[in-house]
């Protein structure tokens, strides 16, 4: 493209929409230039009538307004220039600027992609050699950039120009990376809602839609009390460990997301009442030979091991361990890694543990934080293993899981062929509950890829 250095009017150039929507530190350009001068042209293609068409350098334009300067150099191009050349023209002005902001710089490469595109007749959909069309891969050959960032900024504009709620949280992200959580995360929202919608109409079949009926939004409490007396064989209880998780855990986001805000805590002060009276519906519930499975922080050892008791329930005083190979801190200046949870195993008088010899230990990685939907989120190959080690697995046994959280219980319950029901108050982790529930099926449900 041939071009050169002129000296034009500014009340002659024409500003049209561009991909550059921001011009950052105006006034601090506007004082260069007023110091030093105009180092480097603009870039313009020439027009009928004496006009000129922006293509590069609108923030050097803006700046020399501001000095209410009648005229600036300007590289011009010529009128007959393409569409894509205009394009390019501005990429190459502005792809290697440490200013342009990464919301730009994704809406020019998907402009040139597109133009390259329409250019050559539309996508390519042949990797032949010498096959018609054009490639995202032919974009990054041309910019010189790999195919996996060029697909992410095209997916990455296009989002933000087909959703005004996606370009408003999206706008928001500094780096690549954390655009994509973002748009993991809205996907996640839309597929919930999708689902929710194949299930009103009858769309979802039966073993799937079970599953998702098994995992009620309500009060747990509520729940419980609602389930026929000596009908449950295993109650796995996690309840909130009175430890304000807010500040003891650090909030993961990915749309993987969890949000760590939405786990409902319980005052240190009233956390001995409330294991009291979980435990005086839980001990109604359990069948003649039911086991409960009780998480607890260790804190609460002597209080939780003496409620159990109260009850009527026998207790081991030596509880079952998780233990992870990986070990968390908040203070690892004065604290070790805690690298283990641990629950009480209680039983009634008949109760006999089907797995007999089983070590109290359990080693399993922790879920990957990618694919975690709450924060205190336990593995579905760990929750079977403890599942089958107190009852045998058939479609007679019954679980029941208060405070369900993720519902990896019931994902568990599921492989083992065992009947599941469950509750808890978040609609966020029923959603994305549903969402693992159709992406598989029992028993083939797990946390580990």
């Amino acid at each position: 493209m041939s071009n050169l250095v002129d000296i034009i009017k500014i009340s002659n150039i024409i500003v049209a929409d561009r991909a550059r929507e921001d011009y950052a530190d105006i006034k601090d350009l506007t004082e260069k230039i007023r110091v030093r001068g105009l180092i480097q042209p603009i870039a313009v293609k020439e027009l009928s009538g004496g006009k000129y068409l922006l293509l590069a350098g609108g923030r050097r334009l803006a700046a020399c307004k501001r000095l209410v300067m009648e005229t600036i150099p300007a590289r011009v191009f010529p009128g007959d220039l393409t569409e894509v050349d205009e394009k390019e023209v501005e990429l190459s002005e502005n792809i290697d600027r440490k200013d342009l902001s990464l919301h730009e710089r994704w809406k020019l490469e998907k402009a040139i992609h597109d133009l390259y595109m329409a250019r050559a007749g539309g996508p390519k959909v042949s990797k032949a050699p010498g096959a018609p069309g054009h490639s995202l891969r032919d974009t990054a050959k041309l910019l010189g950039k790999s195919h996996q960032q060029i697909a992410t900024h095209v997916m990455l504009a296009t989002a933000m120009e087909e959703s005004p709620e996606m370009k408003q949280a999206l706008s928001r992200v500094k780096t690549d990376k954390d655009a994509i959580k973002v748009l993991r995360a809205a996907n996640k929202i839309i597929e919930a809602s999708e689902n929710r919608k194949r299930v009103e109409a009858g769309y979802i079949p039966k073993v799937h839609k079970d599953l998702m009926e098994a995992f009620n939004i309500g009060d747990a409490f509520e729940g419980l009390s609602s389930v026929e007396d000596k009908s449950i064989n295993i109650l796995e209880i996690d309840p909130p460990y009175g430890i304000d998780l807010l500040h003891n855990k650090k909030s993961q986001t990915s749309a993987g997301v969890q949000n760590i805000t939405t786990y409902e805590e319980v005052e240190e002060s009233d956390y001995s009442e409330f294991i009291d009276r979980l435990l005086s519906i839980a001990s109604t519930k359990l069948s003649e030979d039911g086991w409960l499975i009780l998480w607890f922080a260790v804190q609460y050892y002597e209080m939780i091991k003496t409620a159990i008791e109260n009850h009527g329930l026998i207790v081991c005083r030596t509880p079952g361990i998780w233990v992870k190979p990986q070990g968390q801190t908040n203070r690892p200046d004065t604290l070790l890694a805690s690298c283990y949870e641990s629950f009480f195993y209680a039983r009634k008088a008949n109760s006999k543990i089907n797995k007999q010899g089983m070590k109290n230990t359990f080693l399993y990685n922790m879920v990957p934080p990618q694919f975690k939907v709450h924060p205190a989120e336990r593995p579905i190959e760990m929750i079977e293993c403890i599942l089958q080690t107190f009852a045998n697995p058939s479609s007679k046994i019954k679980v029941a899981v208060p405070f369900c959280g993720s519902g990896n219980t019931l994902l568990a319950a599921a492989n083992l062929g065992m009947i599941g029901i469950g509750w808890d108050n978040s609609q966020q982790y029923k959603d994305a509950f549903v969402q693992r529930v159709v992406a598989g099926k029992p028993p083939n449900y797990k946390s580990y890829s």
